[in-house]
């Protein structure tokens, strides 16, 4: 909460407006990326403007994709992906049903991939730490 009364009143003094990125590490445990979204959602009016499923080199996500999709999280728009070529990226259904709008890294991917990517994103941001 002190994050939020911090930004609030930089806002007011500065009139700078700033937001919360909340961020799940694809290694994640399940119960803590669950609380995560909980908490973003319930914060949403406070300032959390978006999660980002971040560090593609650590773990799998598909377990906990499932509670980003659901209707009331839909501003879940960043997703980071295809950082390194462990990471073998194909396809995942459920990842797709996000409809991210900003990839970042997007460095080591499939065809189908890259054009899922063209479909339904705005800002794409292709670097790799890794490289």
């Amino acid at each position: 909460m002190s994050i939020i009364a911090g930004i609030k009143r930089g806002a007011t003094e500065t009139g700078i407006k700033a937001g919360i990125i909340l961020s799940l590490r694809r290694d994640t445990p399940i119960e803590l990326a669950d609380k995560t979204v909980e908490l973003a959602i319930k914060h949403r009016a406070e300032g959390v403007i978006a999660l980002i499923v971040g560090d593609s080199t650590q773990g799998d996500s598909s377990d906990y994709l499932t509670s980003l999709i659901r209707p009331e999280c839909r501003f879940t728009d960043r997703l980071h992906l295809g950082e390194s070529p462990e990471e073998n990226l194909c396809s995942n259904p459920r990842m797709e049903a996000i409809q991210p709008q900003r990839i970042g890294h997007a460095v080591y991917l499939c065809q189908e991939v890259w054009s899922w990517i063209y479909r339904i994103t705005s800002q794409l941001s292709c670097v790799s730490q890794v490289l």
